[in-house]
């Protein structure tokens, strides 16, 4: 996967997500809450997703998940950002990181795949 393909990926998977921004729960910390549109009788947030009780981290995980979905878009400014610096750094003639990029970012489409 290319450096743009990785970065249109991680942009398309935010544009289809639930809006953040994701909450974690307090008491119940297996669950991940998002803003409820239409609150009626159901309150202000609803639950989006659960995590299995019966894995040992079942909190850090719903943690997790909200924490890397309310940051995912400012992550994707910081890697377009990285990806202009290093396009001008190759123009002056000055970028030595190819290999590090390239392996970054290789192993972030593998993980979307």
């Amino acid at each position: 996967m290319t450096a743009a393909e990785v970065l249109e990926k991680l942009a398309q998977l935010d544009r289809d997500a639930t809006p953040g921004p994701w909450r974690a729960g307090t008491v119940e910390t297996e669950a991940v809450f998002v803003h409820n549109p239409s609150p009626g009788a159901m309150g202000p947030e609803r639950v989006l997703l659960r995590t299995n009780v019966h894995f040992m981290r079942f909190g850090e995980d719903a943690r997790v998940s909200a924490a890397i979905r309310n940051a995912l878009p400012a992550l994707l400014e910081a890697l377009r950002a990285g990806q202009d610096m290093r396009r001008a750094l190759i123009d002056a003639d000055h970028f030595y990181g190819q290999e590090l990029w390239d392996s970054a970012l290789v192993r972030i489409g593998e993980a979307l795949e």
